[in-house]
């Protein structure tokens, strides 16, 4: 099991317990003010309410009254199915009858998630590469679909779910009693009722193998474009769409450039020493030397942000070259928020670079979606804000993991500043 199905499983287990949890405790407090009904311990409740099995027992229809507790079943044999075959190896692909469909619900649940984007992409294409695995590329397979069919049983349900439908079709009649025949004829009925046709996601499926799968390693962005209009008719979610766009192009640059990033935004003066008087030299290095020691490349003492770059300039300034400078704002970036790994100072001293460098990476929406959970987190509940900051401290790690790991656009920056001082 990889590590982003572990993830997303343990997601959707805490999801659906904390919706029954909910469910639990309104029931209680219902019970304790309906003067009618017999008083219940909340013991008494969570063990007639509880998911047995993924389904809520009967006797929890009497006590929750007036919860949706077919709504509430519903998602809960959802997510039984999902954790499922998420759990599955790859080996155990064709062990049961699933031709996974549900990628719109699945976009539903990843966004709620704290996967980062390429966890995520991860999660999408576990289920497009099973789908795949039914010999789809080759022939069609024979697809049914029970999802809006309200006159199959939960047993039947149940059965498709976990179960290898194929075998139904073996040449086995003679091994089997009467009413087994009459069993599996039955249901090979409800498959024959329930066929669609499985040309449209033969087509689809061949073309995310043509443009995507095939070539993970020369893939263009005529191909990322296919590719993500496929997954938009399958159902993957706009949103995640425009996350896995970006993931992919970056891939796609990163490939391609082979030099690297060049700076054309600021404007940077030369400075050497040359410029300036002896003594407009030695002021300069006196302030200099207030924050950082030259000659160890140690901060002497706690500064933020706006006086490094202040610092950095003037080492520009009196001719001090991009190392020096380079290792003025390393030390700053341990001292600050690497050594603490603290997400939030690292995104705050870090905007400016990827701002600059989000289109290059790829990563423009992934940076609002990243902005949109810190406004969240300003106005939404406590267990919603959880969510919003795990979200955020997930992208917000990610997106900086791919910056490049060298100090020039603090340099150039640094040296834009040069007149300003």
């Amino acid at each position: 099991m990889t590590s982003a199905n572990k993830k997303f499983i343990d997601f959707l287990d805490y999801r659906i317990k904390s919706k029954v949890e909910t469910a639990i405790i309104s029931a209680y407090e219902k019970n304790l003010k309906d003067e009618k009904q017999e008083k219940l311990s909340l013991t008494e409740v969570t063990e007639s309410s509880f998911l047995a099995d993924t389904y809520l027992k009967s006797k929890a229809r009497s006590i929750i009254g007036n919860i949706d507790v077919a709504r509430l079943q519903d998602e809960a044999n959802v997510t039984d199915n999902l954790i499922r075959m998420l759990s599955l190896e790859r080996e155990e692909w064709n062990k049961y009858c699933d031709f996974f469909a549900e990628f719109e619900l699945l976009s539903e649940y990843l966004m709620e998630s704290n996967l980062n984007t390429s966890e995520r992409f991860a999660i999408i294409m576990f289920f497009i590469e099973k789908n795949i695995s039914t010999g789809i590329l080759e022939k069609c397979p024979q697809l049914f679909d029970l999802r809006d069919n309200e006159n199959i049983s939960l047993e039947d349900r149940v059965f498709f779910n976990t179960s290898n439908a194929n075998e139904l079709f073996s040449d086995a009649s003679s091994e089997l009693s009467d009413d087994e025949l009459k069993e599996r004829n039955r249901l090979i009925g409800i498959i024959k009722d329930n066929s669609v046709d499985a040309s449209d996601y033969q087509t689809m499926y061949r073309l995310i193998n043509d443009h995507y799968l095939s070539k993970k390693e020369t893939f263009t962005v005529d191909d990322l474009n296919i590719f993500i209009e496929v997954l938009k008719k399958l159902g993957v979610s706009e949103d995640l769409n425009k996350q896995f766009f970006g993931y992919l192009k970056s891939s796609i640059e990163k490939r391609h450039s082979k030099q690297e990033y060049k700076f054309t935004s600021f404007s940077t003066p030369q400075a050497s020493r040359k410029y300036i008087t002896d003594s407009e030299y030695r002021h300069y290095k006196k302030i200099i030397l207030k924050y950082y020691d030259i000659n160890k490349g140690n901060i002497v003492r706690p500064i933020d942000i706006n006086e490094v770059y202040y610092c950095a300039s003037l080492m520009a300034k009196i001719g001090l070259d991009d190392a020096d400078i380079s290792t003025l704002f390393l030390r700053f970036y341990q001292q600050e928020c690497i050594s603490a790994d603290n997400t939030f100072a690292k995104y705050g001293y870090l905007y400016d670079k990827l701002e600059y460098y989000a289109e290059q990476l790829g990563q423009t929406e992934t940076l609002k979606f990243i902005n949109d959970c810190i406004k969240e987190m300003m106005i939404s509940s406590a267990d919603d804000y959880v969510f919003w900051k795990n979200s955020f401290i997930s992208e917000a790690n990610n997106v900086i993991s791919q910056l490049p790991n060298n100090f020039s656009f603090e340099v150039s920056k640094a040296k834009s500043l040069i007149n300003k001082y």
